[in-house]
């Protein structure tokens, strides 16, 4: 594969200067095209933290290969993502299982397991009627509160249905019937960790039907069995046994010229197995739900105004897995191949803002409301926002819902969630300036205290000098206080970069990170962290070469009302990516 990546930088290098699809053939101007997307990278890491009790490994080097492909020919598309990883090194970590009345065991597992593989393999078939995929593909059901397998963000969780979909559309009616096994992408992002195809078996059908250009009205259902393709002994590790859920939408996409509305309804059964500490045996329980959520638009010249609202009762639709959670019996030995996510969503939440700053979890009994606020001035190039977010966990009997897995009959008032938060961008000719903030408070309702208050900001610039090039600059503040552990965390990052466009970008990236601890438990932690990143890119975008150095932390990055898990890493990263 290293190979096959320079013998593509060197296949470049003759072809045109403009980055674009090749022709292949031309035949009564009907374009036989390639596409070509060629990523090759070097890691090394060192000092990685896998985010688990007593598990560090020091110095290892990754080798990536990424290549997608796909050829074009009318309504014709064959395409592959093929990847290759490679460990000079083996990567090991230790996992602690117990067990009943006896010496814990302690395994070796292996997280760097050297593999060629074809990623995803798709043909579609693209017509102003019909479309049809066959291999992996992307869906969604209305907004994705029934049903969203996609790409969360870049180097994130990356979720397909290797199958098959076909979707119909005569007039103003549109149905898509699909079925397939879930292929997730196979690196956890977090841990570096290789892992598992969850292989869950999904299929549903949806019906839309556009009236008269002024509503939309849909319904859907969609079935899942986890673990079909599963060993009985791994099967018992899995929480989930199958989810069926049904629903309905309704739109009206433009009202007046100043005004959207959506709403959706789902009801949703679970079943599963109530698994006990000694996994000798399991039960088979179930729990009905339903989720709500609806939104409003309206806009006015320069002004929007949006407000959205949602309301879960033991509705959530997840692959709940973990590496092992429970004691085993004496004698009972755990699958060698368990290493898994800790959990895999195959909904969302359409809009609303994440329920969790710090770990990003999906409750399935959530109450809240957003409504946010935009102008954008043309004549003076203000573009201010303000933002209010407010939900209450309204955990009742859980049944098998989200909080304590299958089987859980306790009561919970749960936490209370507010955040606001606002920003304003302002062009002054070339030069883009942002200011963006905002502070959030969590309270729990159950021990009647405040469990966490997060105040965050942000601002950044960017500064045209002489032709090309340009200075930029981004400084964010993060302030956590764990009331309840009597803990705060202050986090300042910087970041400086110039920018020759599009042939250089240089960056500088500075953290300063203090912990202030109660005195009794222990001394307080200042930490600094440094980076730089170099990257090129040549022949009109074909080609672009990156070196990343130094440390990044685990860490919190807001913006917009929106908050992402970043992993830590201390080492080098280096790539080479070629696309036309």
């Amino acid at each position: 594969m290293r190979r096959a990546g320079w013998g593509l930088v060197a296949l470049l290098l003759l072809a045109p200067s403009a980055a674009q699809a090749i022709t292949l053939f031309d035949l009564d101007d009907k374009p036989l095209t390639l596409n070509i997307d060629e990523s090759f990278g070097v890691e090394w890491h060192n000092n990685h933290d896998f985010g688990v009790p007593n598990t560090l490994k020091d110095d290892y080097v990754k080798l990536e290969n990424v290549l997608s492909a796909d050829f074009r020919w009318q309504e014709f598309t064959l395409g592959m993502r093929v990847e290759g990883n490679y460990y000079p090194d083996p990567l090991d970590f230790t996992v602690i299982v117990p067990r009943l009345d006896r010496i814990p065991l302690i395994r070796t597992q292996t997280a760097s397991e050297n593999d060629f593989h074809f990623e995803k393999y798709y043909f579609i078939y693209d017509s102003p009627r019909l479309r049809v995929d066959v291999g992996d593909y992307y869906v969604t059901f209305g907004r994705g509160l029934a049903l969203a397998l996609q790409r969360e963000a870049d180097d994130s969780i990356d979720t397909t249905l290797t199958g098959g979909k076909a979707r119909l559309s005569i007039e103003d009616t549109t149905a898509t019937l699909l079925a397939g096994f879930t292929n997730t992408l196979n690196v956890d992002p977090n841990h570096e960790t290789r892992q598992d195809d969850p292989r869950d078996l999904i299929w549903g059908a949806r019906l839309e039907q556009r009236i008269a250009d002024f509503m939309t009205v849909g319904g859907h259902a969609a079935y899942t069995e986890f673990g079909e393709l599963e060993g009985e002994q791994k099967k018992r590790f899995i929480g989930e046994a199958d989810t069926t859920i049904a629903g309905g939408t309704i739109e009206f996409p433009d009202i007046g010229g100043h005004a959207s509305v959506y709403f959706e309804g789902d009801w949703i059964r679970r079943r599963g197995r109530e698994v006990t500490e000694e996994i000798t045996d399991y039960r088979m329980v179930q729990d009905d739900g339903f989720g709500l959520y609806g939104s409003l638009a309206g806009y006015v010249e320069n002004a929007t105004l949006t407000a959205e609202y949602k309301y879960y009762n033991d509705f959530i639709f997840r692959r709940g897995r973990t590496t092992l959670g429970y004691m085993l019996p004496e004698g009972e030995q755990p699958p060698d191949d368990l290493q898994f996510f800790e959990d895999i969503y195959y909904n969302n939440v359409p809009t609303l803002e994440r329920t969790d700053i710090e770990t990003n979890r999906t409750y399935g009994n959530d109450h809240g409301f957003r409504i946010r606020a935009d102008y954008n001035s043309i004549n003076t190039g203000t573009q201010p926002y303000v933002a209010l977010y407010y939900t209450r966990n309204i955990w009742q009997e859980q049944g098998t819902s989200s909080l304590g897995g299958f089987g859980s009959d306790e009561d919970f008032e749960g936490d209370r969630i507010w955040h606001a938060y606002g920003g304003v961008t302002q062009m002054i000719g070339e030069i883009e300036l942002l200011i963006d903030g905002g502070f959030r408070d969590e309270y729990s309702l159950d021990e009647n205290q405040k469990l966490l208050q997060i105040g965050h900001a942000k601002t950044s610039g960017s500064f045209p000098l002489v032709a090309k090039h340009s200075l930029g600059y981004e400084f964010s503040f993060l302030h956590k206080n764990y009331v309840s552990k009597k803990e705060q965390e202050f986090d300042y990052d910087l970041t400086l970069n110039y920018s020759f466009t599009p042939y250089l970008s240089l960056s500088f990236l500075y953290t300063l990170q203090r912990k202030d601890y109660l005195p009794s438990s222990g001394e307080d932690e200042t930490n600094h962290f440094f980076a730089g990143e170099a990257a090129s890119t040549l022949f009109d975008g074909i080609l672009r070469v990156s070196i990343f150095g130094g440390q990044v932390r685990e860490s919190i990055r807001c913006y917009g009302g929106f908050c992402r898990k970043v992993p830590p890493f201390e080492g080098v990263k280096a790539k080479i990516r070629v696309a036309f």
